[in-house]
């Protein structure tokens, strides 16, 4: 009998079944000002589809974001991977962050629940006195392809600035999708998000 997961068309990849390790190489930045990627899990399964040189891609991509090539004469054979990044995490010190987990950012955000408990990364960022940089700022949630923000109830607040858009504060109850080319602002500190991937439409909370 076919499982559900396979007659709905959805295959996991034999060569990602193993769970693998996903390392950062974090360059030196000044130590007043500097960004620490702490603990990362594993990257979370998604649906998408493959390229003919069997890259792993967007499941409405047009075209494959690592090779070039058109996806539009293919047959769309749905499977189930591992998400790669959707995109990067540009600090203003210059540090890089892939996203392919969720992420908890802060002064100190390494006590939080979801840190501690192995379900999302941690980015930990240094902040000037009084600039309300909280110990829990912020968060990034993945959601299939999409990478949605909330801010954690903070004084300070988390502001979004979308592209040729003036910042926005940021929901602590509903999650606000982060489009690539936005930029978030939090306690003085600013990160970009950059993006190959276009999001799906879906709704954000």
């Amino acid at each position: 009998m076919t499982s559900g997961r396979h007659a709905a068309g959805l295959h996991r990849s034999r060569e990602l079944a193993e769970p693998q390790s996903w390392e950062i190489e974090v360059a030196p930045v000044p130590a007043q000002n500097g960004a620490h990627v702490g603990y990362r899990p594993e990257a979370g399964w998604v649906e998408g589809i493959r390229c003919r040189n069997g890259h792993f891609c967007h499941p409405s991509a047009q075209y494959c974001t690592t090779c070039g090539s058109s996806m539009l004469q293919l047959a769309a054979v749905r499977v189930l991977d591992r998400r790669p990044p959707l995109g990067v995490l540009v600090v203003d010190d210059g540090t890089i962050v892939p996203l392919d987990v969720d992420l908890v950012i802060g002064s100190d955000p390494s006590e939080d629940d979801s840190v501690r408990f192995g379900i999302a990364g941690s980015l930990a960022l240094a902040g000037s006195a009084g600039a309300g940089l909280a110990d829990v700022h912020c968060d990034l949630r993945l959601r299939g392809w999409n990478v949605l923000i909330r801010d954690r109830g903070t004084e300070a607040g988390t502001f979004l600035g979308q592209p040729n858009q003036s910042w926005a504060r940021v929901s602590d109850r509903e999650r606000t999708q982060v489009l690539p080319g936005c930029a978030i602002r939090i306690g003085g500190r600013e990160l970009r998000f950059e993006s190959r991937h276009a999001p799906l439409p879906e709704h954000a909370a």
